[in-house]
């Protein structure tokens, strides 16, 4: 978390720099700060619950919180920052529907902890006035910055189907990698109620794709066992819609 915050506080220091750098220091027109919450919704393998596609990860709609900023140094240029955070829950209920049917020892019943997901990014902002009072504008950001997923785990309880065999559990505990890549192209409006606070909306799709290191531990009455999983690419796919208020800063 520490190694997030410095990050984040890199990336706020990159963008006061390219705004200082694109305009004279009394040409910045204005800037907001923003706090938004809104809907998280899992796309493409991240958010498929087929049970014919093997990259299917099951992940569900969930909340998010976000903080950003945004400066304009012209009429319709600017740069933006923003900071986010959701934490995704998946279902494992055909993982675990998989197993039923092909082990006739053990009935398999499941649960997973959430992903905790953390981005932080920098990019261009540009808006557009709608109305001839510029009360109301649309924007548009393309941004990039970094991610970080915090670990997780899933459970299995196996419970023994008859006589003879013992009930158990396994436990396959993921971490993702300390920081991947990530980018996001956000479509949004800005709507002043005063001079200093605006409503904002916006939708936007991220992506990220997270190096996961997990193991597995098997336990029953007598015996634990331990083993590695083979790294794998976890490919975050996400459509948000938030919606919150903005206070003129500057």
């Amino acid at each position: 978390m520490k190694k997030f915050i410095t990050l984040l506080f890199s990336l706020v220091l990159a963008t006061t720099a390219l705004a200082q750098k694109a305009a004279q220091p009394d040409a910045l027109l204005d800037g907001y700060f923003t706090i938004s919450t809104g809907l998280t919704t899992p796309v493409g393998n991240f958010g498929s619950t087929s049970r014919t596609n093997p990259n299917a990860y099951a992940a569900k709609n969930s909340a998010n919180f976000e903080m950003n900023y945004v400066a304009r140094f012209s009429k319709f240029f600017g740069v933006g920052l923003m900071f986010r955070s959701v934490s995704v829950a998946h279902s494992v209920l055909s993982t675990a529907g998989y197993f039923n049917a092909d082990d006739p020892n053990y009935y398999w019943a499941g649960e997973a902890t959430p992903d905790k997901i953390k981005m932080a990014m920098v990019g261009l902002y540009t808006c557009v006035p709608i109305t001839d009072d510029k009360n109301l504008s649309l924007f548009f950001k393309p941004m990039m910055g970094a991610s970080f997923v915090a670990s997780s785990s899933t459970t299995y309880n196996l419970i023994a189907r008859e006589a003879g065999y013992n009930n158990g559990t396994v436990q396959v505990s993921s971490g993702g990698q300390s920081y991947a890549f990530a980018y996001a192209f956000a479509l949004g409006f800005k709507y002043n109620i005063s001079p200093m606070f605006a409503v904002m909306g916006q939708m936007d799709y991220m992506s990220t794709n997270t190096l996961v290191s997990a193991q597995t531990v098997s336990a029953t009455t007598y015996h634990l066992t331990f083993q590695d999983v083979t790294p794998y690419y976890l490919r975050m796919q996400m459509m948000s819609f938030n919606l919150g208020l903005a206070l003129k800063v500057h």
